[in-house]
């Protein structure tokens, strides 16, 4: 008998503890994977790409910036959709810094690139950008361009542009010049 009192008697003290429970809690989680998108256009609408997944129609990850006219500015202009939680900028890697012809390379064309951001919205902030308004001669070497700082909403659709200027084929021997710019997201 003196069993099951105890037994009863330590249960009947768990019960009026769990009666006295106030509040209760619940968890919830979700991970959100990085992501992160960055196309360019070219010029007119015959260099435009196939587009890039999460960005405009108008975006390509690929393509040419074909040089019609010696004294016309070149646009490239860039989309970058991420949404790295401590943000990110834009770099760009310059493979020559010189429109170099194929056949010889001794021969090349230098050129200028420059900040072609307009202000307003959904635009990058360019304040750490090495293309002022000016203009800089293209050097071979790994740049920033902008970053997701002075933008009105980091985690939408935002862009910036560079021109290409002042480039002379005019006293250059017959031949394809090129150079390849690489634009790529670095989270910060």
């Amino acid at each position: 008998m003196k069993k099951f009192v105890l037994t009863a008697a330590a249960l009947l003290a768990a019960s009026s503890a769990m009666a006295d429970e106030r509040s209760a809690q619940v968890q919830i989680m979700e991970t959100v994977e990085e992501v992160c998108s960055i196309g360019l256009a070219f010029g007119g609408s015959d260099e435009a790409g196939v587009g890039v997944s999460g960005l405009s129609s108008s975006y390509t990850s690929t393509g040419e910036l074909n040089i019609l006219d010696g004294d016309a500015q070149q646009l490239i202009t860039g989309a970058v959709k991420c949404n790295a939680a401590n943000g990110y900028k834009v770099t760009l890697a310059i493979a020559h810094g010189k429109l170099v012809n194929g056949a010889n390379s001794a021969h090349a064309v230098p050129y200028k690139l420059k900040n072609g951001t307009p202000p307003g919205t959904n635009n990058l902030g360019q304040t750490i950008s090495a293309f002022d308004a000016v203009g800089v001669t293209a050097a071979m070497g790994t740049y920033d361009v902008a970053d997701s700082s002075g933008a009105a909403s980091p985690l939408a659709e935002n862009t910036f542009r560079l021109i290409m200027t002042e480039y002379d084929f005019s006293m250059v021997p017959a031949g394809a010049y090129s150079d390849q710019l690489t634009f790529s997201i670095v989270t910060l």
